[in-house]
């Protein structure tokens, strides 16, 4: 009974200090620790970190984005990173800046970065990430794992993305966009519109492309995974700018409600579409590649798991979709600007293929001008 009673006195005072040592004495002992470096940034608030300022600094830069009446290169930085681009100019190019507890370290030295992406010594895990980011792709995602089940998964996929792959893929692609260009022509006609959304046109273009061509379904069948993801990736964004809580995935908040409901309506669509695909005659589809068998290292055959395979899924689906639509739009963007740049693309694609025959995998290596526009476009907005 007495010890009882003395761990129940206990209970708080260790409590406390948990809290303490969690919340307090470690991070401001690892600022301290960068300080005496000479690496500066923004001091650590007890349990949010520096959460408050970058949401402060993100609304701000999103009200003045508004009212905006121009954009240029120079400002891409400042638009989609505010927090990096004010405090770089208080700090340096290298600052620490907190996410709660977790502390961020900014770098921008190349071969710091190099060092740090390519993780040859393993000293540089993937950084933890809230549950609403982690729904946006699952965590069986290429994004998320490490190791074994990394090098895994990446070995499946990578089998659709070699350039003879690529190569046969052309034939669908091109199809998918002349069907796409045709629609266009045929609404602006009926319309009379002088002005279209390009970014909404290049998404659904992108989303019909790899529904095709991926999976064996047609963007009817798949536009409803898009649709669920775009809610997700915009649940996910915010919570990209707040400190992650360990436990508050539990917590029976909206927002964590809607996740579920858009999770459980994304597997059971996904779900459907892998089932309709089972029997599909292209062996060579990722779908069809994500479910044949592999081998480990102790030559023992494997397969993925079906939510493995699901969330393989999700994942190709949001970042081959978002990514190829954002750089279309930004080369559109640059070639409305860049006029004469324009001019060279298409006198390039008329001296290529002529101006009947349609692009094939043999021209791919013939358009020198295009790839410098695709590369500059890359360099200049990347889509990440």
């Amino acid at each position: 009974m007495g010890f009882f009673l003395l761990a129940l006195l206990s209970l708080p005072i260790f409590t406390i200090y948990y809290v303490y040592i969690k919340f307090i004495r470690t991070p401001l002992e690892i600022q301290r620790h960068f300080r005496q470096q000479g690496i500066g940034g923004p001091s650590y608030n007890p349990i949010s970190g520096n959460s408050g300022e970058l949401q402060c600094l993100m609304m701000a830069e999103n009200k003045l984005s508004s009212k905006a009446e121009s954009f240029n290169n120079d400002q891409v930085v400042q638009k989609v990173m505010p927090h990096y681009y004010f405090w770089s100019k208080i700090y340096g190019d290298q600052f620490l800046y907190w996410f709660g507890t977790k502390p961020r370290l900014a770098i921008t030295d190349p071969d710091m970065i190099k060092e740090i992406l390519l993780n040859t010594s393993g000293l540089f895990p993937k950084a933890r990430v809230s549950h609403l980011v982690m729904s946006l792709f699952g965590e069986a995602s290429l994004i998320f794992l490490e190791g074994e089940q990394w090098t895994a998964h990446r070995k499946i996929a990578m089998q659709a993305f070699h350039m003879e792959r690529i190569k046969e893929l052309v034939p669908e692609i091109v199809a998918s966009i002349k069907r796409f260009l045709d629609e266009i022509e045929a609404n602006i006609g009926k319309e009379n519109r002088l002005e279209l959304d390009v970014f909404k046109e290049f998404n659904n273009l992108s989303a019909d492309v790899i529904s095709r061509i991926a999976f064996g379904s047609n963007f009817e069948e798949g536009k409803r995974v898009f649709e669920l993801q775009d809610q997700l990736g915009t649940i996910a964004s915010k919570a990209l700018q707040t400190a992650y809580v360990p436990g508050s995935r539990y917590l029976p908040t909206k927002t964590n409600r809607l996740t579920r409901k858009l999770q459980r309506e994304m597997k059971e669509t996904i779900t459907k579409i892998i089932k309709m695909n089972k029997t599909s005659e292209n062996p060579k589809a990722l779908l069809s590649l994500l479910m044949a068998p592999y081998k480990t290292k102790g030559n023992v055959e494997k397969r993925l798991s079906f939510d493995d395979i699901i969330d393989e899924c999700k994942t190709f689906y949001l970042t081959g979709k978002e990514t190829t639509a954002n750089l279309l739009t930004w080369v559109f963007v640059l070639l409305g600007s860049h006029q004469e740049w324009q001019e060279k693309a298409r006198e390039e694609v008329l001296r290529v293929c002529g101006h009947e025959e349609l692009p094939s995998a043999e021209h791919l290596s013939n358009f020198k001008m295009i790839s410098i526009i695709l590369n500059e476009a890359l360099r200049l907005y990347p889509p990440g």
